[in-house]
């Protein structure tokens, strides 16, 4: 197993625990965490932490890993996302997600894509 599949495995537990502090254990003090193809990085665990913590009132349906890539410096994870909202409303997400590891293990970029289906 390499550092990029034992990272994005970490990250599947926390998100599936709603762990949203651990995740902060997986960036890099440096990190660029683009939550959108297209967006500004967010560079402080602040940021990201307000992005995270949508999840605490998500009842998570399906959080599965389809398909990966990666050595221990760069990884490509897709997944399959189903949840339902606050609200009572549905999500289904089919998405990519990419990442860039120090020599420690900690993600110094993460990029997500995601598609709704």
């Amino acid at each position: 197993m390499n550092k990029s599949f034992e990272w994005f495995e970490k990250l599947k537990g926390a998100w599936i625990r709603k762990d949203i502090e651990s995740i902060q254990d997986l960036l890099a003090d440096d990190i660029a965490y683009y939550e959108e193809e297209g967006s500004h990085p967010m560079t402080t665990w602040d940021e990201i932490r307000k992005v995270w913590k949508e999840i605490e009132e998500q009842k998570i349906l399906k959080l599965q890993n389809s398909s990966f890539l990666g050595n221990d410096e760069n990884g490509t994870c897709r997944i399959d996302l189903e949840y339902v909202d606050s609200e009572g409303k549905n999500f289904s997400y089919q998405c990519t997600l990419r990442v860039s590891l120090d020599t420690e293990g900690k993600a110094t970029e993460f990029r997500q894509t995601c598609i709704e289906t």
